[in-house]
């Protein structure tokens, strides 16, 4: 029966920094047969020249090294903002109390003692290499969600302005504007709309568009005038309409049909022509006189 060659998983990268041939050896040894890659540097110095070149998941760095101790490396390391996350766990020796101190006042995550055991030594990177994915992942997801914050904040902006940009425009309407879908349900009118008539808000909301007529062929001409802008999406009519205050007031209305996602909704505009009919009046009149004292 032919043995079956199972893949290792590589659980990630591995920096040693260790001047010592046989724990270097040994720690590769370790880590690669607990399925880990593995690069190695004697001194400071190569060590930090290669993290710079590509980084790796965890450090393991010698306390006591040669030249550029230990402490030092890690601190150049946390001092550079691409490197200074990395978790960095000391090798020093029984006795190295005050070492161990300052390696960790210089941004160690954890140390392990010389003779290093496997166990151990797999238990510690197994826990902060989670530890630092999980923070990495943290971080990922919160540039995430900020990001999405911005862009939401942006729209919404944007849909700020082009809503104040849309009312400004209602607004500048000399006439009064009102807005009702194809059931008679009001949707929007401008403010030109509560000055001329005289109704608040609220009132014209929940008032019916053919209130304003008392005549009954002056209601039949205006559902004539709302049923052209629903067939042929334009209408127009002249009549009174009576306002808040019991007055009269001659009107000019003209209606257009909008259609937005398959639903309809008339749009009107009403012009006060109430001054405009009196003087055409008096004008009619007068011409009548006139036209009788040539007779």
């Amino acid at each position: 029966m032919s043995k079956v060659n199972t893949p290792i998983i590589l659980h990630g990268e591995i920096m040693v920094i260790e001047d010592n041939t046989a724990d270097l050896k040994f720690m590769s040894k370790t880590l690669t047969k607990a399925g880990y890659r593995v690069r190695s540097a004697s001194d400071g110095e190569l060590a930090l020249r290669s993290v710079q070149a590509k980084l790796p998941d965890l450090i393991l760095l010698d306390i006591n090294l040669p030249g550029m101790k230990g402490v030092e490396v890690c601190s150049r390391l946390k001092a550079d903002p691409a490197t200074k996350d990395l978790p960095v766990i000391f090798i020093s020796a029984l006795g190295e109390i005050e070492l161990k101190v300052k390696a960790l006042e210089a941004g160690g995550t954890d140390y392990v003692t010389k003779p290093v055991e496997s166990s151990e030594l797999l238990a510690r990177i197994d826990i902060h290499l989670n530890m630092y994915r999980l923070q990495r992942k943290l971080v990922v997801q919160s540039e995430k969600l900020i990001a999405e914050i911005e862009e939401r904040k942006l729209a919404e902006e944007e849909l700020l302005n082009e809503k104040s940009f849309s009312e400004a425009i209602i607004e500048s309407i000399p006439g009064m504007l009102y807005v009702y879908d194809d059931q008679g349900t009001h949707i929007q009118h401008n403010k030109r709309h509560e000055d001329m008539t005289g109704y608040s808000t609220e009132e014209l909301s929940h008032m019916n568009p053919l209130s304003w007529y008392d005549d009954k062929a002056d209601i039949l001409r205006v559902e004539a005038a709302i049923s052209d802008v629903f067939t042929k999406g334009y209408g127009e009519v002249e009549v009174p309409m009576r306002i808040k205050n019991g007055e009269k007031l001659m009107m000019h209305f003209t209606g257009s049909r909008l259609v937005m996602n398959g639903k309809k909704y008339f749009v009107g505009v009403g012009t006060d022509i109430t001054d405009r009919k009196k003087a055409e009046d008096a004008l009619r009149v007068s011409h009548e006189r006139f036209l009788t004292v040539l007779d």
